[in-house]
């Protein structure tokens, strides 16, 4: 099967009619156009394509086709939304997709290794790197060039620059 990333997750019904909020992971707007077809993480998937969507008061609402009531629509919370890692808009230079950066490994600028990126977080105000160092500790860095100067994926490596304390273990 196809590789497959997540696009958002459908949240609570709004009305009767089968609305619902979607919290989208997207940074392509256009995304959630009537349309557009997306699988549910279920298992076995569903296929959902969207009938309309509009934003109320900042939030994405969206109906899909089929889903005409709030009964239908409850059944939808909760559930992923995901699309195929070839339908990913392209990227600029220096923009990475979060799922391409676990696994690789981190060493400082002077070739020392540090360990692996186990997680990316996207939450919040600035991306965060989560390090699993050989000793299986995890920090999160800031995901900024100050910190994170080089990332090379053709050689699976993410070049960090470990400010004072940033890896050491916390004194007891």
């Amino acid at each position: 099967m196809e590789e497959r990333v997540t696009v958002g997750r459908i949240g609570r019904p709004h009305g009767l009619h089968g609305e619902l909020y979607v919290l989208s992971d997207s940074d392509a707007p256009e995304r959630y156009r009537p349309g557009a077809v997306f699988l549910t993480d279920e298992h076995p998937p569903r296929r959902l394509e969207v009938r309309s969507s509009r934003y109320r008061q900042d939030k994405l609402m969206v109906v899909f086709v089929g889903i005409s009531n709030r009964t239908d629509a409850e059944s939808l919370g909760g559930v992923d939304l995901t699309i195929a890692t070839a339908e990913r808009r392209p990227l600029d230079k220096d923009e990475f997709w979060p799922d391409e950066l676990v696994g690789l490994a981190v060493q400082d600028p002077d070739g020392r290794p540090i360990g692996a990126v186990s997680a990316v977080e996207t939450s919040g105000p600035q991306d965060r790197l989560v390090v699993r160092t050989a000793d299986g500790r995890e920090t999160s860095v800031p995901f900024v060039r100050e910190l994170v100067p080089e990332v090379r994926r053709a050689e699976g490596l993410v070049v960090i620059h470990p400010i004072e304390g940033l890896f050491n273990p916390s004194p007891d």
